[in-house]
């Protein structure tokens, strides 16, 4: 059905006009701001009419009589408003599209995307095309989202780049492997690994994939024609000259015939573009000018990308997020988000098919940004789609998922031997960490190690395991018959605490020991022990000298030398279920899907992901930096970066 699914939408895409600027105009509406001439297109109902500008204190100035609609307007500040005056005295108001246009998520797929980190947009007109790092490939076409991955034909669920040609083909690649996805929905793939390569989408629609081994022309009939053995990297359109490629550390024209002499881009330019009749070098360390130098440097990331607007260029820094520098006072400004999330991390971009607005990709998903900071972020739908999370882990290289069904790897590449790991553990498994370089499996009775090297050992517990942590870079597996220690080099567990029945809190320190079980919540520091009884505790977590605790569905905070907790009321919420302790938060997750992030300063913020998360339940919350993965009844879903209460100076909740 998938593959079937985006055979259709290929189809409708192939049958679309390959401009995405001439498509049908809407009744009463100003629909689109050419990007070249800084004109607006009109539309409305009825024949001919007048048309008038009205400048910022409501003077009106006829700027075309008795004209048929559509009508394209002279060049216009970006903002104008517009009245069409028709024959029989009727006046009729436009606005131009100066504001972001609210986006319905109630309309869109309830599956949303099934990949956070976003590597390569594509704007195919009617069409975003999304590729991502663990959940393949997504196309929205403003109502609904289609997939593909490895099920549907492509070499895995890991998509590095995309471009789209002049035929409607999209080609990407994936772990190495290059393929093209026709028109008509076929899945062809190309022999050979394609090792650091990247593919490259021009203006004059030639698209290019560059490599270490050489330069090929993307063809759609030929597929890859090799036009250069030499090492290439950046491929670049020049105005009045073409492609040119930086082949062998010297940048080459591609043409049969270089016509004049070409302003040939900055060594190591990403982008280069020619507006307003001046050369922007869009270089790893800043924004580059030929006549004045560096005129611009991100605080500290370098641009990962850039792309031209009308008036506008947006770059995207990595973790300094998105800027935009207007092309008249040539002045360079961060793009706060103000509304909805930001995407954490900016890694690509695609012109949105209105003015001043953006499609940025990063790795915390997709949103649709305008220059004024409005924002509407992409859901989400689960990486793991239908997978019941027992436990999740992150690293830097990918995350560990428990599941019901064994252990899952998202990721670009599982840890050596990983495949011997998910066999010794089966469906037994309880809790997956990793300490240092090390991954641990816990059964209820065997705890699995997978080092560095790929090799795999098992320690036998003695008894039924409770929970696995790390404390002071020991592992520590609570047991019915007490605590066990491990440290690296050794060749097996520690002999058994006297203290029994207990499982250690997420959070405990050396000198402030937490442990939960058997209802009676234990404190031992340096100075005293102390134990409260919690029954009906479901999860606890730590924070120096309190704990959190959720009995039966509430939240309650223990602090040291107090008898009695602290209840905490939370507004409206359901069942708690789970609780995390993030980047400068403890985050409380109900089972339908609202979150409460309670700070260290006392404000309490409240996130409704139950939109998102359609009918499913909220299982539990596993922090990773200043994200935060969510497992839920209907697979793994991932919140990205910067959320409200992880920002210096939040706004009010």
């Amino acid at each position: 059905m998938i593959a079937l699914a985006l055979a259709m939408s290929l189809q409708a895409s192939a049958q679309e006009p390959p401009d995405p600027w001439v498509h049908a105009l809407r009744p009463g509406r100003v629909d689109q701001l050419d990007r070249r001439r800084r004109s607006f297109r009109l539309g409305w109902s009825g024949g001919t009419a007048d048309v008038f500008v009205i400048d910022e204190q409501g003077r009106q100035t006829r700027i075309a009589a008795s004209v048929p609609p559509p009508y394209t307007t002279p060049p216009l500040p970006a903002g104008s408003r517009f009245l069409v005056r028709h024959g029989g005295g009727t006046s009729e108001p436009l606005a131009a599209p100066d504001l972001l246009e609210p986006v319905d998520f109630a309309a869109w797929s309830g599956r949303g995307l099934r990949g956070a980190r976003v590597s390569s947009l594509v704007n195919a007109g009617q069409q975003l095309w999304i590729a991502t790092l663990e959940g393949g490939l997504s196309v929205y076409d403003g109502q609904r989202f289609l997939h593909a991955d490895h099920r549907s034909g492509l070499p895995s669920a890991s998509i590095d780049d995309l471009v789209l040609t002049s035929d409607g083909s999209r080609w990407l690649l994936s772990r190495e492997r290059l393929v093209r996805v026709d028109p008509s929905g076929a899945v062809v793939p190309f022999p050979g690994r394609w090792t650091d390569a990247s593919l490259t989408n021009l203006p004059d629609a030639s698209a290019w994939l560059s490599s270490p081994g050489g330069l090929w022309r993307l063809e759609p009939t030929e597929g890859p024609v090799q036009v250069r053995t030499d090492a290439c990297g950046e491929v670049l359109y020049v105005p009045d000259s073409g492609p040119w490629a930086l082949c062998d550390e010297a940048w080459r024209p591609l043409a049969q015939q270089e016509s004049g002499s070409p302003h040939l881009p900055a060594p190591g330019a990403l982008r280069t573009f020619v507006l307003d009749d001046a050369l922007w070098n869009v270089v790893p360390e800043g924004l580059l000018h030929p006549d004045d130098g560096l005129v611009w440097r991100p605080p500290s990331d370098g641009i990962q990308a850039a792309q031209a607007r009308v008036g506008q260029l947006f770059l995207a820094a990595g973790h300094d997020g998105l800027f935009r520098m207007d092309l008249d006072s040539e002045q360079v400004l961060p793009v706060v988000a103000t509304q909805g999330y930001h995407v954490g991390s900016t890694y690509t971009l695609a012109a949105a098919s209105h003015p001043n607005k953006m499609w940025v990709g990063g790795d915390g998903g997709v949103a649709l940004v305008a220059e004024d900071g409005q924002s509407a972020m992409m859901p989400l739908a689960p990486l793991a789609a239908g997978l019941r999370v027992v436990d999740v882990a992150p690293s830097k290289d990918g995350v560990a998922v428990l599941g019901e069904q064994g252990l899952s790897w998202l990721g670009r590449r599982a840890p050596r031997g990983w495949r011997n790991l998910v066999e010794a553990a089966g469906t037994d498994g309880r809790e997956v960490l990793q300490l240092g370089r090390d991954w641990w499996v816990r059964t209820d009775t065997t705890l699995l190690r997978l080092d560095q090297r790929g090799d795999l050992q098992r320690f036998d517990t003695g008894a039924s395991t409770l929970s696995l942590d790390v404390v002071a870079d020991r592992l520590v597996v609570s047991t019915t018959q007490g605590m066990r220690w491990w440290v690296h080099g050794a060749t097996r567990l520690s002999s058994a605490s006297d203290i029994s029945s207990a499982a250690l809190v997420q959070g405990s320190s050396p000198l402030a020991m937490w442990r939960l079980g058997s209802g009676t919540l234990h404190l031992a520091t340096p100075d005293l022990e102390e134990s409260w009884s919690v029954p009906g505790a479901s999860a606890a977590v730590a924070v120096g000298f309190s704990c959190w605790v959720l009995r039966d569905g509430e939240l309650f905070v223990h602090q040291a030398g107090k008898d009695a907790p602290e209840r905490i009321l939370l507004e409206d919420a359901d069942l708690l279920v789970s609780l995390a302790s993030a980047e400068g938060a403890l985050i409380a997750g109900d089972a339908s899907g609202t979150m409460w992030a309670l700070r260290a300063d006392g404000r309490i913020f409240r996130l409704d992901l139950s939109d998102a998360l359609s009918d499913a339940r909220l299982l539990h919350l596993v922090p990773d930096g200043p994200s935060l993965w969510i497992a839920t009844s209907a697979g793994l879903f991932r919140a990205g970066e910067r959320a409200p209460w992880q920002l210096q100076n939040p706004p009010s909740p």
